[in-house]
């Protein structure tokens, strides 16, 4: 694993228990609401990405969280349609 596959990892390890919450408020929203609050979460982890990891430059940070917010929200509204 490259660097930046093992800071990606350790990433989103670190926001695996928010991935989990956002999961579970899944249920008690509209699935327009929830993407709303997925985003604005995403956004506030961007905001306090040193809290999270430390080893990236800003534009890397914001890119991973990004990407790992993306495929989140990609698993998820793949596994709503197809049930």
């Amino acid at each position: 694993m490259n660097t930046t596959e093992v800071i990606s990892q350790k990433l989103r390890n670190e926001i695996r228990p928010i991935f989990e919450m956002l999961l579970h408020k899944k249920f008690e929203m509209s699935t327009v609401e929830w993407e709303s609050f997925v985003e604005r979460t995403e956004q506030n982890i961007i905001r306090s990405a040193n809290q999270y990891v430390s080893d990236l430059l800003e534009k890397d940070k914001v890119f991973t969280i990004h990407h790992l917010f993306n495929e989140f929200l990609s698993e998820n509204l793949v596994k709503e349609i197809k049930s």
